[in-house]
Order: structure tokens, then sequence, then C-alpha cells
């Protein structure tokens, strides 16, 4: 069960839409606000690794110092 990863520099909102709509959650999660929980936990957990958050209006982008996220 491969839950999806950030890719770097995506927006919170690209990466939640991704997530929400991956066939993988999709089969697994069928319940949408567990696949909600699961995917916004995913963004948290990036955005605690972040060297920086860069915020507009209602969005986010995490990004970081080093190559590797």
């Amino acid at each position: 069960m491969p839950i999806p990863f950030p890719n770097k520099k995506e927006k919170r909102s690209e990466f939640l839409s991704r997530c929400m709509d991956d066939k993988v959650m999709n089969d697994e999660f069928n319940n949408i606000s567990q696949r909600y929980a699961i995917c916004f936990k995913k963004w948290e957990d990036k955005k605690k690794a972040a060297s920086a958050i860069i915020e507009s209006k209602d969005d986010e982008v995490a990004y970081f110092m080093e190559d590797n996220n």
C-alpha cells in the first residue's frame, strides 16, 4: 500500500488532489474522510521537515535546503 508522497515544490492543494485521486488510495481507503486524513498527515509530515514554508492565500509550498525531498 504505497501512500503518495508530496513532490518537491508541489503545492499542498496539488498534492492533496493527487493523493485523494490516487487509485491505490481509493482502493485501500474508500472512506473519503479517512483518505483525506491520511493524505493531509503525509503533507504535514513533509511540512515539518521543510526548511521553509511559502504561503499564498489558502495554499502553501514546502521548500528544502537539501535536495533529498
